[in-house]
């Protein structure tokens, strides 16, 4: 103890020296415990992020075997649209030759009507020839059978004179 110093006063200074002492054992342990304690948050965080990682790992590998299912499907969906781009452009062509042979048969279609239809008027003109001509031979006939009448006529007029003249 310093001379000069009151009891008291030294006692008290011991109680507060004691009382530093202490508190500074308090307060390092209380530091010692926070950094336990933030050293056990901090590894708390560090499973809880480490899971979260894995998960949103597992979550990324799920999407990524969704994004290839889908990008197949629609590879998939590519090759049949070719497949039926192929098919359309067959089918037009095929369309494209049937209107062509229909509009072929359809211009020969007009053709043999019309064909026909001079058929029609030939016949017409030959039938009408035909009456004219069937005319004019019973008139020949007529004229023939008149002549042939007559003819018969006269041999008996000569038969007659033939007769008496024997």
């Amino acid at each position: 103890m310093a001379p000069g110093v009151p009891l008291e006063v030294a006692e008290c200074l011991a109680e507060a020296k004691s009382a530093l002492r202490s508190l500074e054992a308090s307060v390092e342990l209380g530091f010692r415990r926070e950094d336990e304690r933030a050293g056990e948050l901090a590894d708390a965080a560090q499973r809880q992020a480490e899971a979260q990682v894995q998960e949103l790992e597992a979550r990324v590998k799920e999407l990524e075997a969704k994004l290839q299912a889908k990008q197949q499907q629609v590879a998939q969906l590519r090759e049949k649209q070719v497949g039926l781009s192929e098919q359309m452009k067959k089918l037009t062509q095929s369309v494209q030759a049937k209107s062509n042979e229909i509009e072929r048969l359809t211009q020969e279609n007009a053709e043999l009507r019309d064909n026909e239809a001079k058929l029609g008027q030939m016949l017409d003109e030959r039938r009408r020839e035909q009456r004219r001509v069937d005319e004019e031979l019973r008139g020949e006939v007529e004229r023939s059978a008149q002549i042939e009448a007559k003819l018969e006529q006269k041999r008996g007029v000569i038969e007659d004179l033939s007769g008496q003249l024997r």
